[in-house]
């Protein structure tokens, strides 16, 4: 399982081009890789959609679980 920063990078996306599909400010992005257990649900099913990733193979913490 991989953190969603690592999933962005993998897909070759940019936290500028993140926050403007998820439709938030690149700060906002930015804060929720630093501190991924504080997204909401919904805005956690976004960026699964965004990443194209089902929700239970990211970790919305930062650890990475294997």
């Amino acid at each position: 399982m991989l953190t969603m920063k690592q999933w962005r990078k993998a897909r070759d996306i940019t936290q500028e081009e993140m926050a403007k599909r998820l439709n938030v400010h690149i700060n906002t992005y930015q804060k929720w890789e630093q501190k991924p257990e504080k997204i909401s649900i919904a805005n956690a099913i976004k960026i699964t959609q965004v990443l194209d990733v089902p929700m239970n193979e990211i970790s919305f913490t930062n650890e990475v679980r294997g």
